[in-house]
C-alpha cells in the first residue's frame, strides 16, 4: 500500500508532485475531508452563533459530496486508496477544537478553517498543475471552487465576529 506524502513536504515543495500519483493526492484528499466533516460536524454542536453552524453544517455536505467525488473518481480508475489518515497537525486541530467553548471555539473553528483551506487549496492547485492527466486535472479543478468558497466564508465570520 503507498504511503501520503507529508502535508508539509506538498505545501512547500509543490514540484513534489513530479513523482507523486493520483492515489496519493485522492489519498490525502480522503484525510482532508474526514477532518473537515469532524470540525464542522464540532461547530454545528458548540458554535455561538446561527452562522458558525450554518458554515459547520456546509462543511459537513460538501466534505462529504467531495468524499463521494474522490472516492468514484478512484473507482472509475482503478485506484486503491489508503484509509484516511489526518496529519499531526489535523489531530492536534481537533483536539484543541474538542477542548474549547464559547468564543474561543469560534475563533480557533474559524482560523482553523481558513489554513485548512488555504493548505488544501495549494495541495490541489499544485498536484493540477504538476499532473499530466487531463481527466485528473480536470477532476481536480471541479474540487477547487467548493474549498475557495469555504476558505472566502471562513474569512467573512472572523470579520464579522471582529475577534
Amino acid at each position: 500500500m503507498k504511503t501520503a506524502i507529508p502535508f508539509l513536504l506538498l505545501i512547500l515543495n509543490p514540484a513534489a508532485f513530479a513523482d507523486t500519483d493520483q492515489t496519493q493526492v485522492l489519498s490525502q484528499l480522503r484525510s482532508i475531508n474526514q477532518v473537515e466533516i469532524k470540525a464542522g460536524q464540532m461547530a454545528q454542536e458548540k458554535g455561538l452563533s446561527k452562522e458558525i453552524k450554518d458554515y459547520g453544517q456546509h462543511l459537513v455536505n460538501d466534505h462529504k459530496k467531495l468524499e463521494a467525488d474522490v472516492t468514484q473518481y478512484a473507482s472509475k480508475n482503478n485506484l486503491v486508496l489508503s484509509d484516511p489518515q489526518p496529519s499531526e497537525g489535523d489531530k492536534a486541530t481537533i483536539e484543541t477544537l474538542q477542548s474549547t467553548v464559547g468564543t474561543e471555539f469560534d475563533k480557533k473553528f474559524l482560523d482553523s478553517m481558513v489554513k485548512g483551506h488555504e493548505d488544501a487549496i495549494s495541495m490541489v492547485k499544485a498536484a493540477r498543475t504538476e499532473s499530466k492527466d487531463l481527466k485528473f486535472k480536470t477532476f481536480l479543478a471541479s474540487v477547487l471552487p467548493n474549498l475557495e468558497k469555504h476558505e472566502s466564508a471562513a474569512q467573512n465570520l472572523e470579520k464579522k465576529a471582529e475577534f
